[in-house]
């Protein structure tokens, strides 16, 4: 990372948190505790205890630092070895001993892939099938089928288009534990027909789907949003009865 200085700020649990000056596109919300709010405060309501999740793409910490105060187990993927770093002394200054970090990329087999990285952007960096090995980074692959071998509750997934590979690498943990699934998509619905495909006539697992907007003024299938999926009707509307609420998250059942 250079000569990049690292700022240390706060996290709305109160844990610590480490990320690098220059990061304006999420160290900086998550200083002004305005990243992702809505995203996290729907994962932290559907997890306890005794649950284990899954961050796929775990960047520097958000997620697992927050997952890690009120589950049992965090497995944390990421793939970049800068974001990696700092993931781990995220992880290092809280004195975590509930997190499993993995310094690999997630995808539907083992094997050696290109990794494009985005100096600007710490969270954009990610695997690409039309560039050379040579060109750029290496980056080694694995199923998440091959690496957990415990029952599941939770996978959030944030790889940047790269979410149906990691679904396909899990499908024996997918089929048989029925965990919530969070992830990113780029709202060209390609993502919701696949895994309304595979979840209905591979898995055959009666799942509810849910759209999260990232802006609460766009009522349009374009951008960016996030998918939650879970096998259980929530009764969202009951739970989130905010009006805000109810202009973010959307059932989307009927697309």
């Amino acid at each position: 990372m250079g000569l990049v200085k690292l700022v240390k700020t706060k996290l709305q649990n109160g844990m610590d948190f480490w990320y690098r000056d220059d990061d304006k596109y999420i160290g900086e919300r998550i200083a002004l505790q305005k990243y992702e709010e809505y995203e996290s405060e729907l994962i932290l309501r559907n997890v306890n205890i005794n649950s284990v999740v899954v961050d796929v793409g775990a960047n520097i910490g958000y997620y697992t630092l927050l997952l890690a105060k009120v589950c049992k187990k965090v497995y944390a993927f990421e793939p970049d070895f800068d974001c990696f770093k700092i993931l781990l002394k995220n992880i290092a200054e809280n004195k975590l001993q509930n997190v499993v970090a993995i310094n690999k990329a997630v995808s539907d087999k083992k094997e050696v892939r290109a990794m494009i990285k985005d100096k600007s952007n710490l969270g954009n960096s990610r695997l690409d099938v039309r560039c050379q090995i040579s060109d750029i980074k290496k980056i080694e692959t694995v199923k998440l089928d091959d690496e957990i071998r415990e029952k599941v509750d939770l996978i959030k997934i944030d790889v940047q288009g790269w979410e149906p590979k990691v679904i396909m690498g899990a499908k024996k943990m997918i089929k048989k534990y029925k965990p919530i699934l969070f992830l990113e998509f780029n709202g060209d619905y390609k993502m919701i027909l696949f895994l309304k495909k595979y979840y209905n006539n591979i898995f055959m697992i009666d799942y509810w789907f849910y759209i999260l907007k990232k802006d609460i003024n766009i009522d349009r299938k374009t951008g960016y949003a996030d998918l939650f999926l879970t096998n259980k009707n929530i009764n969202i509307w009951e739970r989130y009865k905010n009006l805000q609420w109810k202009k973010v998250i959307k059932t989307i059942l009927r697309y």
